[in-house]
């Protein structure tokens, strides 16, 4: 109230539509913890063939995160994540801020130069990577903790969850921006930050535990964190998709008809649509669609049409924003 203003706060709870967040923090990761408990054998990550239970996705974030601890990683330390998309994102993810530590996503695709640009402006403790990426990056004298040459390390690390005291005001994120207006620039989120982020996306979009949400977007945009975190928060599933099935129209025509909630960039959104009204005759298949959302980029109105046409069951929404809306 002293901040805002009484009639600021009551025209912010007007648009939430219900009352305040609870003043109590708590960092996500520990709801997944929750989770684990709760219904253990849920899948919470697919990648391809592979699926992660709750307990399996919390046990091998702890494993991990053990072992990053002895490597000398401290709270406040930050973490670069260089690695193809894979179940591994989710819990390396989580083994950080399990740790303590900042996650800082990098693209292994980027050219070496914006790479080494991250690097040298993070400068990470650590580089979580793995041999398929190491074979393609140098990554010099800095330290690196390669997933596969190190598993028999992470194998024998303990499972029990990691005793952290993690704050409301320790960072959690670093995500950069794309450049296009200069020198990318670190954009620096709280735990506090990301715990609302999810919990208000969670709420507005109405998230469920049996919703199905496919990671579109590149890990290194920060709308990436509310497509990884939003469906683990709440006990749902991630669907982990490899970067050539996201750009191929037909694979996401067939995805999308495996999913509850999506959000895609307007770029690739027209093309898939126009795929889908090209290919498909009977829209029923995606009946069970609740949610979907562009944002990123100016969206054309013609675009929100054809998504009300082909979703029909589905609330359609343009997110953007998510770093500043935190």
């Amino acid at each position: 109230d002293t901040v805002l203003g009484q009639s600021h706060r009551d025209w912010l709870l007007s648009v939430c539509d219900g009352p305040a967040l609870p003043v109590t923090f708590s960092p996500v990761y520990e709801s997944i913890e929750a989770h684990a408990v709760a219904r253990p054998d849920y899948p919470a990550v697919r990648y391809r063939e592979r699926t992660l239970t709750y307990k399996d996705l919390n046990e091998q974030a702890n494993q991990l995160s053990h072992a990053l601890v002895d490597a000398g990683i401290r709270t406040g330390d930050h973490v670069a994540v260089c690695i193809h998309p894979s179940e591994q994102i989710a819990v390396s993810l989580l083994a950080i801020h399990k740790a303590g530590g900042v996650y800082v996503p990098i693209n292994p695709a980027f050219p070496e130069l914006r790479i080494n640009d991250i690097l040298d402006d993070t400068a990470p403790t650590l580089i979580i990577t793995d041999t398929d990426v190491t074979d393609l990056i140098d990554f010099g004298q800095r330290q690196t903790f390669n997933l596969t040459k190190n598993r028999p390390i992470v194998d024998a690390s303990s499972v029990v969850n990691p005793e952290r005291n993690v704050t409301a005001d320790d960072v959690a994120y670093i995500y950069y921006t794309s450049g296009t207006t200069g020198r990318p620039k670190g954009v620096v989120s709280t735990h506090a930050n990301m715990a609302h982020m999810i919990n208000v996306s969670r709420k507005v979009y109405s998230i469920l535990p049996d919703d199905v949400i496919p990671a579109v977007a590149s890990f290194t945009f920060s709308i990436s964190m509310f497509e990884l975190m939003s469906p683990l928060s709440v006990g749902g599933t991630l669907l982990v998709l490899d970067r050539d099935h996201v750009l191929s129209p037909d694979a996401m025509v067939r995805t999308l008809q495996e999913v509850t909630v999506f959000h895609i960039g307007p770029s690739l959104l027209k093309v898939i649509v126009r795929q889908i009204l090209d290919s498909v005759d009977d829209l029923s298949v995606y009946d069970h669609v609740r949610h979907a959302s562009a944002g990123g980029d100016t969206i054309p109105p013609e675009l929100l049409k054809q998504l009300q046409s082909i979703f029909g069951n589905a609330e359609v929404f343009v997110i953007y924003g998510c770093s500043e809306v935190a």
